[in-house]
């Protein structure tokens, strides 16, 4: 969704447009949006991962 850029180029709309994505995905099983619950553990798993980046070096 960023095109690779470097983390120090993030803005919060990156972060706004990433959430409108997920609104809107569709499941490809159900071909249904996605669930509250999905989109929200998608978002958790998103955090996580940046916090864990955010204590790396470099």
């Amino acid at each position: 969704m960023n095109g690779y850029k470097d983390f120090a180029a993030f803005n919060i709309e990156q972060a706004r447009n990433f959430k409108r994505h997920l609104d809107a995905a569709i499941n490809p099983k159900t071909g249904k949006p996605l669930s509250k619950a999905t989109t929200y553990s998608r978002l958790m798993a998103l955090k996580d991962f940046f916090k864990w980046l955010a204590g790396q070096p470099g």
